[in-house]
Order: structure tokens, then sequence, then C-alpha cells
């Protein structure tokens, strides 16, 4: 007797089980549906899933999951790349969280947005997905589109706003919410920008910051690498953390890197070595990428440190364990290419919160974002001791 209940209820524990267990269809499916959700939100026509491209990219998917690493590959398609240690479904709200980057006025390529760019891209019908995990624990994601989006040229008629109710709503209520703080934010707004503007000037006139100790100054001659260093140390040193230290033999790796990243126009492949690296391209001078990898500090969360892809870059920038670095450019296409890598490696998982300190400036984006909140906060409570 004891047996056959004991028989039955593994029975109804296995059967439970394999309901609940997700099938590789269900999660195409989620995939696809999620897709076709944003797209929706934006006038863009649903995809539809191809099979046979889906089964490229779980094949794809093993590959990089193997390697444990996001690598591009290349083919008549475009791609999105992404890894989680959560639901891999997660993956189509974070590479369509990008939106906040980008410039509807300026329709155009960023590496900050193409991910979402790729997502809704109108011209875009066909859709092929698939997951694995790798020995570390991630979960590989790979999404294949067709025709391929981020075409050069063509992103305002296939990036069109979004014309939900629900946007609209969120719009107007912010409007409305915040009309009467205009000149609180003029004054703020001047403020801020004034003592950045004063704080540009003096570096670039004595060519010259603060050091870890905010006593110091340390001048060095004007290349490309110690300026690049010297930004690095910068922010690093707003958060407390060592100054690095210029490798070059590492400085000539990342030069060759980027030599190759030149030839390939849209790739930015991640390389594999013993080290950290962050890339990056753009028109402007090479040096702005610094501030483009320190400016995810706005979405970092330093109550739940951890590796993310919209904040990768910054941690490993101001990682407090990294102590020498190397960086390299490659200029052509009317793009600048940079490669820069650090030993030791950051990103490391479990070791954010020793790693990733706050800034302690007094300026930093952390002490403005806190003080507008402040202001917020004193016009409400002004506001309601006036009614």
């Amino acid at each position: 007797m004891f047996k056959e209940i004991v028989s039955r209820v593994l029975r109804y524990v296995r059967v439970s089980f394999l309901k609940c267990t997700p099938t590789k269809a269900d999660f195409e499916n989620d995939i696809l549906k999620l897709h076709n959700e944003y797209r929706e939100k934006h006038g863009c026509p649903s995809l539809t899933l191809d099979s046979g491209l889906s089964a490229e990219c779980k094949t794809y998917a093993e590959e990089i999951a193997g390697k444990d690493s996001m690598i591009h590959s290349t083919g008549a398609y475009g791609e999105n790349l992404c890894y989680t240690t959560s639901d891999p479904t997660t993956c189509v709200k974070m590479w369509y969280d990008e939106i906040k980057d980008y410039d509807f006025d300026k329709p155009k390529y960023s590496p900050a947005t193409g991910h979402f760019t790729q997502v809704i891209w109108k011209a875009s019908k066909e859709l092929g997905v698939g997951q694995a995990k790798s020995a570390t624990g991630k979960n590989y994601v790979v999404a294949r589109y067709k025709p391929a989006g981020n075409v050069e040229g063509m992103f305002k008629e296939n990036v069109p706003r979004s014309n939900s109710p629900e946007h609209i709503l969120k719009t107007s209520k912010y409007i409305s919410l915040y009309s009467w703080l205009f000149p609180a934010l003029v004054l703020q707004q001047f403020k801020f920008e004034f003592l950045n503007s004063l704080c540009i000037k003096l570096h670039e006139h004595w060519h010259c910051f603060g050091a870890v100790d905010d006593s110091a100054f340390i001048v060095v001659k004007s290349d490309f690498e110690n300026d690049f260093l010297l930004q690095h140390n910068k922010y690093r040193a707003e958060h407390g953390c060592p100054s690095l230290l210029l490798d070059t033999t590492l400085s000539e790796e990342c030069k060759k890197y980027a030599e190759v990243s030149n030839c390939n126009y849209y790739s930015l492949d991640h390389s594999n070595g013993d080290y950290g690296e962050n890339l990056c391209y753009t028109t402007k001078n090479p040096l702005t990428c610094v501030k483009m990898w320190y400016d995810e500090i706005k979405d970092y969360k330093y109550e739940s440190p951890g590796f993310s892809l919209i904040t990768g870059h910054f941690t490993q920038l101001i990682w407090k364990s990294s102590t020498t670095m190397g960086v390299g450019q490659s200029s052509g296409n009317r793009k600048n290419f940079v490669v820069a890598r650090y030993k030791p490696p950051g990103n490391v998982a479990g070791q954010f919160k020793e790693n990733v300190p706050r800034p302690k400036n007094n300026f930093s984006p952390d002490c403005k974002a806190d003080w507008f909140k402040c202001c917020i906060i004193f016009s409400w409570v002004f506001l309601l001791w006036l009614s």
C-alpha cells in the first residue's frame, strides 16, 4: 500500500514538472510575442518565426556558450546577442530598453541603441532565436532577423516613434507633473553645466586632474594613450579607486585589434584573453569613448551590485582591483575604433560590491541626482504649505 502511494506521488510530480518545463517552442514563441508587442507600439508589422533561422541561432548559441563569450557572427541577417543569469526572455526587454538613449530627431546607428533599433526595424519580416547555457550558468541568447536592420541611411523610415496610448499618457503625466518645476530645472541645469564647463576648461588648460587623494596633480605628455589613461584615472579618483598604469605591450595588442575591427566596418566583437575589454567606435574625438563608458553609471544599481550589459563598460572602467591598462585606436570609414584592455580583468561575479564603490566627489552624477530629488521634495512641501 505504501509503495503504491509513493509511486502515485512520484508520477504526479513528474507529470507536473513536465507541464511546467518550458519547451523549445514555448521559448521561441515567447521571444516572438515580446518582439511583436514592442513592434506594435511603434506601428511596425509583426515578425514571423523562421524555424530554419532558429536552428542556426541555436547552433551559434551553443558555440558562444561553449566559449563563454559574446562574439557576433557574419551573415545576411541582423543579429542581437545577450546573456543573462535569469529568464532568457528578459533579453528582449534589455534590448528594447535602449530606447531611452535613442534620438528620434537624429535617426542613425549607435552601439548604445543598436539592439533596440533592430528589434523594431520596420523592414525586418522574419525572426529566428536560439539559446544555450554555458558551464558558468549563463543563458546565451541569439536572435537573427531578415531582412537585416540597422542599415545606414534608412533609420528614419524604419525606426518610428512609439504611438502607443501608454507612451502618450506617460509623457503627458510627466509634463503636467513637472511643468511647474521649470524655473527650478533651469537653475539646477545652469548650476551644474557651469561647474562642469569650468572643470573641463581647467583640465584642458592645465591638462591635469586630481589624483586619488584629491591633493596632488599629475601632468603627462599630450599623446593619445596618456590622455586616455588620464581620463580613466580622473573617473577612478572620484570613486576612490587607485590609478591605473599604462602597459605598452597591452596597448600594442589593442592597436592591432582595433585595426582588425576597422576592417570589419560594423563589427565590435569582443576578443578572448586574460584581461577585461571595453570597445567603442565614434565619429568624434576617440577620447569621448571614456565618457560614453562612464556615463553608464546612471543605470548602475549600487544597492544590488552585479553585472549588466548596460553598465559593463562603466564597472570595468572603475574596477578597483584592475591595476594596468592598454589602449589602441584605428581610424577609417569616418569612424574611430577604440580598444581598451585591463589587467586584472574586472566584472568578476561576486566581487562587484568591493570593486565598484560609490563616487565620493560632491559633483558626481549620484550627488546631482540626489540634489535634484531633494529639490522636488522641498517644492512639493512648499506648495502644500501654501495651499
